[in-house]
């Protein structure tokens, strides 16, 4: 199977267990807001974030260089296990310490009852990260993508069956912990562990030449993922607990088409481009965006447009105040995919001081758009996100031209037929509830709308977006046709 094939086959396996292991977890998020309301919902979240983010302090970038090096040796995957799992312990004991002083400084004194659950299973997943790239490295994403899927079962399910019982914010704990055991015992289980657990004497040269390469990754990612989450602590900061646990799931919604579309598709092209000719990979990056934003923008638009009606179905009134927020939110999805995507391409040009400056960029400028704008009140603050999105990537659009001459012309060409098939959506949708107003009952004018704005889309994506549809047809119908590699798990 030729390279390319591959990497499509692998990618369509991602997204598929990526949203099928995303559907089961918000099915599951929905039922638990029936259980739990936004304030202790949002002192979880706010431990999660901190927890989180130590973790990423300690990160130290190992699993982009093993992602970027496809021949690294056993020695050099080795020692990049020791010092992750090394640096977990010592987040783990970080983060325990501190964590009242912490719960204090957000205004959040129940917030210290669910760090020590939650390291535990940050703790597990640090156990399962070096498994997890090599089964990347060596592009078996179907592997992966089913054991994430069963990890976001055992989530729902324990979660659920917790806040049943009265748990409150432990279940989501709970839910937690399960996952991570899940995902953590197949990971180890699948990948082979000779090739990171063979053991050899740690030395300076080699602990050089990867922190001197994942060095600017490690930085880049925490820059990302400060701009990601950190928003939610200024929330919590400035309005509460209650106003973090709205924003915090208005994000977790928003940032499906982005997270479980857009980043699986990163997840593969990183590797497939460090083995494409780089004559090619400016080509390979416009292709693979044009094909994102064909998928990525009417998820991202029709969340937006049908937010108030599948707020006001689905949720209980005291969680009503999400509808606005997961409106602003959901512009994020249009954004972050794109600015993934180059940030895939730069790491395979070996530029990896870029990726930091523009990670970097996006966090300051998010960060005091929220200290200083977002200060107005929640909305605000996801505007504030949502603009310091758009602003990333098309700082990224301009430096990959910049650098290597991707014409913007060609970059921006592709997400026109997308954009435009976007605003039929909108138009039909909006239609449709003006004409249903007060007629059926909500979770039926939900429906309607979802598939109105579906067979929209479709129908003005063809027309609007003819060649760019045609060759993702050909290229599902290219992977209906293939077989399971002879050698590899894919």
């Amino acid at each position: 199977m030729s390279l390319a094939r591959r990497a499509f086959h692998s990618a369509a396996w991602n997204l598929a267990t990526n949203l099928g292991g995303r559907l089961i977890t918000v099915v599951g998020t929905l039922a638990l807001t029936r259980y739990i309301e936004p304030d202790p919902y949002g002192q979880v979240l706010i431990a999660a974030t901190l927890v989180l983010t130590a973790s990423q302090l300690f990160n130290l970038g190992v699993g982009h260089y093993v992602v970027s090096k496809p021949t690294a040796s056993r020695e050099t995957l080795f020692h990049g296990t020791v010092y992750y799992l090394s640096a977990g312990v010592i987040t783990t004991a970080v983060i325990f310490a501190y964590r009242d002083s912490l719960g204090a400084l957000f205004d959040a004194p129940d917030m210290s009852r669910f760090v020590p659950g939650l390291a535990l299973s940050v703790l597990i997943d640090r156990v399962a990260f070096m498994p997890e790239k090599i089964l990347i490295r060596e592009i078996r994403f179907r592997r992966i993508g089913i054991i994430r899927t069963f990890g976001d079962v055992a989530y729902t399910f324990v979660s659920l069956a917790l806040a049943a019982a009265g748990w409150g914010g432990q279940a989501i704990v709970g839910g937690n912990l399960a996952r991570s055991a899940v995902r953590g015992a197949g990971m180890v289980a699948s990948a082979d562990r000779r090739q990171w657990l063979s053991p050899c004497r740690l030395n300076r040269r080699t602990t050089s030449e990867m922190l001197s390469f994942a060095g600017p990754m490690w930085l880049s990612a925490t820059a990302g993922f400060v701009a990601r989450r950190w928003d939610g602590l200024l929330v919590a900061r400035l309005f509460g607990p209650a106003s973090a646990g709205l924003y915090g799931l208005g994000q977790s919604l928003a940032e499906i088409p982005a997270a479980h579309v857009g980043e699986p598709v990163a997840d593969v092209l990183l590797p497939s481009l460090a083995n494409v000719n780089p004559d090619r990979r400016p080509q390979a990056l416009v292709q693979s965006t044009g094909m994102l934003a064909l998928i990525v923008f009417p998820m991202a638009v029709g969340l937006a447009t049908v937010a108030p009606t599948l707020v006001a179905a689905l949720f209980t009134p005291q969680w009503h105040a999400l509808g606005p927020i997961l409106i602003v939110l959901s512009a994020i999805s249009i954004a972050r995919p794109i600015s993934g995507l180059v940030a895939s391409y730069l790491q395979a040009q070996n530029r990896p001081w870029w990726v930091l400056r523009l990670e970097c960029a996006w966090a300051v400028v998010l960060l005091a758009s929220i200290a200083t704008v977002g200060r107005f009140g929640p909305l605000w603050v996801c505007t504030a996100a949502a603009l310091s999105s758009a602003a990333c990537a098309l700082a990224s659009l301009l430096t990959v031209n910049r650098l290597d001459g991707v014409p913007m012309v060609d970059m921006l060409g592709v997400l026109l037929g997308p954009s435009c098939a976007c605003a039929v959506m909108v138009g039909v949708v909006l239609t449709l509830r003006l004409a249903m107003l007060g007629a059926f009952s909500l979770p039926v004018s939900l429906v309607v709308e979802v598939l109105g704005g579906a067979v929209a889309y479709t129908v003005a994506a063809w027309l609007l977006a003819r060649g760019r549809v045609r060759e993702l047809l050909r290229l599902v119908s290219d992977l209906a046709g293939l077989g399971r590699p002879a050698t590899q798990d894919s």
